[in-house]
């Protein structure tokens, strides 16, 4: 009688780890998706709103990095603003992609101002070598106008759009005494002003 249970207990445990065994290697061949695709966070590429510095913030802001393949001109007669992206806006894609700006907007055309009272003036330092955003602090602080022409972009991660460059060349020279603008006659009562910008050309930085 022992000897029966006995062998009992042995078919069903077998039966139960033929079924074990079985059970496993078919979860074992079951395909699994790559971890990457399970943790990597993906974010929307988001409507352009028109300018390459605020389209720049935008992306940053969502831990994408932004190329710009024929770089661009910024300032008073600035002749671009990207026109699209590519992936375009509404694309989900994984965060820290590369989004490109694409296309070119209307032309930029400035147009003299009226400037009553002196002009804003101060003493250009030395800035070529230094980021681009360097200058235009310094331009903003001393409420002068600025231009760049700015070389292409490869994927650019820096805090803003012009941390991403270095200077090579400028205009005025350092120690020039640079003002907004200079007078000149619209009509016979009024006086309107030429911009005059600090300009400088700039490429990305290497690091």
């Amino acid at each position: 009688m022992e000897r029966r249970v006995l062998t009992a207990v042995g078919v069903v445990l077998a039966a139960v780890g033929g079924w074990a065994l079985s059970a496993s290697t078919n979860r074992s061949s079951d395909p699994l998706p790559p971890l990457s695709a399970i943790s990597a966070p993906t974010v929307v590429v988001p409507v352009l709103r028109s300018t390459y510095t605020e389209d720049y913030i935008d992306l940053h802001r969502l831990g994408l990095r932004v190329t710009i393949p024929h770089g661009f001109a910024y300032g008073p007669n600035g002749p671009s603003d990207p026109a699209g992206s590519d992936p375009p806006a509404g694309t989900r894609v994984p965060a820290g992609s590369t989004v490109r700006l694409v296309g070119r907007g209307a032309p930029i055309v400035s147009n003299p101002v009226i400037m009553p009272g002196p002009l804003p003036s101060a003493i250009v330092p030395q800035i070529a070598g230094r980021r681009a955003s360097v200058a235009l602090t310094w331009v903003e602080r001393h409420k002068l106008e600025f231009a760049a022409h700015l070389g292409p972009l490869q994927a650019g991660d820096a805090p803003t759009l012009f941390a991403n460059y270095r200077i090579t060349r400028q205009d005025p020279r350092p120690g020039k005494r640079l003002a907004l603008g200079t007078d000149r006659i619209l009509t016979k009562r009024t006086a309107g002003i030429s911009l005059t910008p600090l300009t400088v050309w700039a490429r990305q930085a290497s690091g």
